[in-house]
């Protein structure tokens, strides 16, 4: 863990809180859950201890055994000594968080009484107490690098180093899935305080067909009809007045007069030619031999398309600006180039990082399988979209170069590029 020089008070608290594992949401957050479990017996000599600190901080040995097991591959056994280990550290931990209560208490009354900031971060006091919030909480008997060097000890070297270095990755991957839930959990509230200040600012304007006051009861539906008349009045045709009103006079009805049709004339019936005097008819044309008929089972299959080859695993995020500007030096970029190629770059990394963001559940969670197969899988797949963005970062970096930059690396040109 870095160590800080001078932070404030609550940046400091921040790191406390990764490096504990969400101890202290676990506190606030899960306690209720546990308190409405089945309760456990209380470990010896611990009866004077608070059940919800016990509750808390067994919540959180569950998550690092979890942790241990996923990182080192332990077995049933080596999970059973280490489980024992913690609940033996359990009460080491009570004394612990009780003489660091005392001294933060002691250095926050100190700077309350000599009048500094408690965000100055250049008071000696302020960083005083960081320093020593730090140093308590590396030094605590349940810290998960405590656990994972007492139980490398009893473990073959080789095992340890490689269940060290995945230990590194699975914190790392830990801490970024709680900055990403309380990053959403702020953006959350922020977002229900504006909708419910927006509500209070909005006043509701009620139409002043809606606003007349209720009629009697006898009334109620010769009101009700009257209002469908009039909304439904611009819709309705003029009707034509009835016969009775428009007086006595009937009026004359039209006469349908059928149109005439004219006789047909009789026509003159052509004259009757004898064979003899007939012309002689045309000679039938000859009739063209029949099409061959085609099997289609006969016909050659039609090619298939070849599938595209498969995305290559793309490089840490880290590495990417690397590429960049190897790419940058194959082709020897001019100034205007490489802005080109750096706000490529800045582009496709920000879209990965939002990636990794959403996808930081699924990525802890596939961390923690212990089926090795499996894992590497999952996290084939879960990568497959970091794969394509760095792979349209490498085509668009290779649609920055002229021909002549081209013919001097010794590259090809990509299609229509001139």
């Amino acid at each position: 863990m870095p160590r800080l020089s001078s932070v404030s008070i609550s940046r400091s608290t921040q790191t406390l809180i990764g490096s504990l594992g969400s101890r202290a949401l676990v506190v606030t957050a899960t306690v209720a859950l546990l308190l409405a479990s089945p309760g456990q017996a209380t470990p010896p000599g611990m009866e004077h201890v608070d059940p919800s600190w016990i509750e808390s901080w067994e919540f959180e040995m569950e998550r690092q055994l979890q942790m241990m097991e996923s990182a080192y591959a332990l077995d049933a056994d080596a999970m059973a000594t280490l489980r024992q280990e913690m609940q033996n550290r359990l009460l080491e931990q009570w004394n612990h968080d009780q003489e660091s209560d005392r001294e933060m208490q002691d250095l926050l009354r100190q700077i309350e009484e000599s009048g500094t900031p408690a965000d100055d971060e250049n008071s000696p006091l302020v960083q005083k107490l960081n320093e020593r919030l730090l140093a308590q909480t590396e030094s605590m008997p349940l810290n998960e690098m405590q656990i994972a060097t007492w139980l490398e000890q009893r473990l073959p070297p080789a095992v340890a180093t490689q269940g060290r270095a995945r230990l590194e990755e699975l914190r790392t991957r830990h801490l970024l899935m709680m900055a990403t839930q309380e990053y959403d959990s702020e953006m959350r509230a922020s977002l229900k305080s504006s909708l419910q200040r927006e509500a209070k600012e909005m006043t509701a304007e009620v139409p002043a067909e809606f606003n007349r006051p209720v009629p009697p009861a006898e009334i109620v539906e010769y009101a009700e009809a009257r209002d469908r008349m009039e909304k439904m009045q611009p819709y309705v045709e003029p009707m034509r007045p009835r016969a009775e009103a428009r007086g006595s006079r009937p009026e004359q009805s039209p006469q349908f007069v059928p149109p005439t049709v004219p006789h047909p004339q009789p026509q003159a019936q052509p004259p009757v030619t004898r064979p003899e005097h007939q012309a002689a008819k045309p000679a039938p044309e000859p009739i063209s031999p029949p099409r061959p008929v085609v099997n289609p089972q006969a016909q050659p299959p039609q090619q298939k398309t070849a599938a595209p080859p498969p995305l290559q695993p793309a490089p840490p995020l880290d590495d990417w600006e690397k590429y960049v500007l190897s790419v940058a030096a194959k082709y020897e970029f001019d100034e205007s180039q490489t802005t080109n190629a750096r706000s490529i770059l800045s582009d496709l990394r920000r879209r990965a990082y939002q990636y990794q963001a959403s996808r930081a559940e699924d990525f802890a969670r596939t961390e923690l399988m212990t089926d090795a197969k499996a894992r590497t899988e999952e996290l084939k797949n879960l990568n497959r979209p970091l794969d394509a963005l760095f792979e349209e970062l490498k085509q668009r970096l290779e649609s920055l170069p002229t021909i002549s930059q081209r013919q001097k690396a010794g590259s090809a040109a990509p299609a229509g590029r001139k």
